[in-house]
């Protein structure tokens, strides 16, 4: 997955608050833009940006639970095995 998960502008910083995030990059995927520069990783988001510290970063395994319905339907929902779901 490429692309920026979240990019925030130069002028939008102050008051910016982000946490409790899933994010899935993939080949040339970032998980954001901040002050103008590239965070590849979570890690590096989370320094850069003092946010997102109880966020992760995983494939939030999506499946169809409507799947062979008729008429189709769609119903994305986490997995049980997805890090979307808490056990605490």
């Amino acid at each position: 997955m490429t692309g920026v998960g979240v990019f925030v502008a130069n002028t939008s910083e102050a008051g910016f608050v982000s946490d409790y995030n899933l994010f899935q990059t993939g080949s040339g995927g970032r998980i954001g833009t901040w002050l103008g520069l590239s965070q590849t990783t979570l890690s590096q988001w989370q320094t850069a940006t003092a946010q997102d510290a109880q966020s992760q970063s995983g494939n939030p395994q999506f499946v169809n639970r409507l799947a062979g319905r008729r008429p189709p339907a769609i119903s994305r929902q986490p997995s049980p095995a997805s890090p979307m779901i808490s056990t605490s």
